[in-house]
C-alpha cells in the first residue's frame, strides 16, 4: 500500500516537473527563453527546438508535451480519488506512448540534427520514470479495485 502512494506522489512530482521543462521548452521555441543550453554543435536546445522537426503539424511539440504532462498529472489526480485499476492502467499506456515518442524524437536528434538539448533528454528521462512508475502502480492493484 506504501509503495503504490510513493509510486503515485513520484509520478505526481515528476508529471510536474516534466511540463515545467516543457513549458520552457515552449518558450525556446517561440523565442522567448534562448540559448537554454547551448553547449556548442552537439549540445544545443535552440538548434533542436526550432529545427523542422520540432513541430508536427504546425504544433509545437513542446505543446504537446506541456497538454501531455499536464493530462498524466490530472489523471493520476482522478485516480487518487476513484482508485480504478483501469485508470492506473490507462496512465501507463498514455506515459508508455509519451516515452515512445519521446524515443522517437531522440533518434532525430541523434540520427538526424545531430545535436541534442538536454532537456528533452532530462524530458525523456522522466517520461521513461512515469512509465514505470505507472507501469507498478497499475500492476499494484488487486483483482477487486476494477
Amino acid at each position: 500500500m506504501i509503495k503504490k502512494h510513493i509510486h503515485t506522489a513520484s509520478f505526481l512530482i515528476f508529471a510536474g516537473i516534466g511540463a515545467v521543462l516543457a513549458y520552457i521548452l515552449l518558450l525556446n521555441h517561440f523565442s522567448i527563453l534562448t540559448s537554454i543550453c547551448d553547449a556548442g554543435p552537439k549540445i544545443n536546445c535552440d538548434i533542436v527546438n526550432q529545427s523542422l522537426y520540432s513541430t508536427i503539424f504546425n504544433i509545437p511539440v513542446a505543446l504537446i508535451g506541456v497538454l501531455g504532462y499536464s493530462f498524466l498529472f490530472l489523471v493520476a489526480v482522478t485516480n487518487i480519488f476513484f482508485k480504478k485499476r483501469y485508470f492506473a492502467q490507462n496512465i501507463f499506456f498514455l506515459s508508455l506512448g509519451g516515452a515512445l515518442f519521446s524515443l522517437y524524437l531522440t533518434g532525430v536528434e541523434a540520427f538526424v540534427l545531430g545535436t541534442f538539448c538536454l532537456y528533452c533528454l532530462t524530458s525523456q528521462t522522466i517520461i521513461i520514470l512515469l512509465s514505470i512508475f505507472s507501469y507498478h502502480t497499475w500492476r499494484g492493484f488487486d483483482s477487486t479495485n476494477q
